[in-house]
């Protein structure tokens, strides 16, 4: 198209220029000419240049003024609203599990399933949905998805007499009754930090003889903090503790995640 325009423009120009040299050659100075009609020649012959000169000119010069590549699109800022589909407010389940299973496949697409369609999670777990005593009926979303998350996460029911056949494998998660002692927190944290492929030195921990649940963690987490992880709790709004062991560097975005969804985890 630029280049149709560009011959079109300049074959105008070429035209009028050469219209000014025949009308300049009919009127040129001769023998008896009459000085109008010299000067009618000149100004003729130069107007058309001039004309022919605005007209290339004026072509590359709109040539050179490139459009905008984003033009007829909205700012950024000012089409926050463009998006009429419908908005997934649990989308970010599957890397919070990311960041709490170390990247277990199975464990992030099933929560990946969960955060999309929980109603497709429950038919795919229909005996594990039984034995957690969730009701199909009245489950909301906004105030259960956290302790589904939590107990899937934690393997609960992975027991051998509990196990159910379409319930989750491995545990990435430690459910702790509040009343656990110091045997309770070693066994369930060495269980899940080899699920998760971690070596944070479990058996280096050491209570001191205090098994308050408060100072385990704290002592836990201590400890954790000098081998680059991190200890934290997804409170689900009871007396438990559903703990799991976090790379240091992985806890901002997954604080920002839980922000976004509506959980709330602890760090000690």
């Amino acid at each position: 198209m630029r280049r149709s325009k560009a011959k079109l423009f300049g074959g105008i120009a070429l035209v009028l220029i050469f219209c000014g040299a025949i009308v300049f050659a009919h009127f040129a100075p001769e023998d008896g000419a009459r000085p109008g009609d010299i000067y009618s020649a000149y100004i003729i012959f130069a107007a058309m240049i001039m004309f022919g000169v605005w007209l290339i000119i004026g072509y590359f010069r709109k040539k050179d003024e490139k459009p905008d590549d984003n033009s007829g699109i909205p700012d950024k800022s000012e089409r926050h609203d463009w998006y009429d589909g419908p908005v997934n407010p649990f989308g970010g389940l599957s890397e919070m599990a990311a960041i709490l299973t170390n990247g277990n496949h199975q464990a992030v697409s099933k929560m990946e399933l969960l955060g999309r369609d929980h109603k497709a999670f429950i038919a795919a777990h229909p005996q594990w949905w039984a034995k957690m005593e969730y009701d199909t009926e009245t489950f909301n979303p906004n105030t259960d998805m956290v302790d589904v998350f939590a107990m899937w996460l934690c393997a609960y029911y992975i027991g051998a007499d509990n196990m159910s056949k379409d319930g989750p494998t491995l545990a990435f998660g430690a459910y702790m009754d509040w009343k656990a002692d110091s045997v309770d927190f070693i066994v369930g944290l060495d269980v899940i930090s080899k699920n998760l492929g971690y070596d944070p030195g479990i058996d280096e921990i050491a209570f001191g003889g205090n098994e308050l649940i408060d100072n385990m963690l704290r002592v836990v987490n201590d400890h954790f903090s000098g081998k680059g992880y991190e200890l934290v709790d997804l409170d689900i709004g009871n007396d438990s503790y559903q703990l799991f062991i976090i790379k240091t560097g992985d806890g901002a975005r997954l604080m920002e995640l839980a922000e976004d969804i509506g959980f709330d985890f602890v760090t000690y």
